[in-house]
């Protein structure tokens, strides 16, 4: 049996995959309605919204390989990062809405916001754990009023 190595590799295992957006991981994710970005925000946590479809591979590469790096899952950690997903498997107006108010044009796109509940980072196409490291960085304000 010959093997699969290299990036048609990765894409046949993720499209394996495709039929399920999870929750939960490394980052504990959790899906996004609009109150859940409220409550963030208000609770002075840091937020990274992945926007993301069952049918859109990039995606799934970046949940697969980027999110679960372990540089990401530390920073993230470190800052009490709250990990929300969109999911747009079927449309949905207002997460529709929300991407194009944070700047997104379509997938993959995601968005970094600091702790209160400002952008401090837009990620779209295919992006390297770094730049979700570095994005994540800034995203806890230090000192002044809330």
């Amino acid at each position: 049996m010959a093997t699969i190595t290299g990036v048609a590799g990765v894409v046949l295992v993720v499209a394996g995959g495709l039929a399920v957006t999870p929750t939960g991981g490394p980052l504990d994710w959790q899906p996004l309605p609009a109150n859940r970005l409220v409550a963030a925000s208000n609770d002075g946590h840091p937020a990274l919204v992945e926007f993301t479809a069952y049918w859109c591979i990039n995606c799934k590469v970046l949940e697969k390989m980027v999110y679960v790096d372990p540089g990401v899952v530390r920073e993230a950690h470190h800052v009490s990062l709250v990990a929300l997903r969109a999911d747009l498997t079927r449309p949905h107006p207002a997460l529709e809405r929300q991407l194009a108010a944070w700047g997104g044009t379509g997938l993959t796109f995601a968005v970094v916001l600091d702790d209160r509940g400002r952008v401090v980072a837009r990620l779209s196409g295919i992006f390297t754990s770094n730049a979700i490291e570095h994005a994540i960085e800034p995203s806890v304000t230090r000192g002044g009023p809330r």
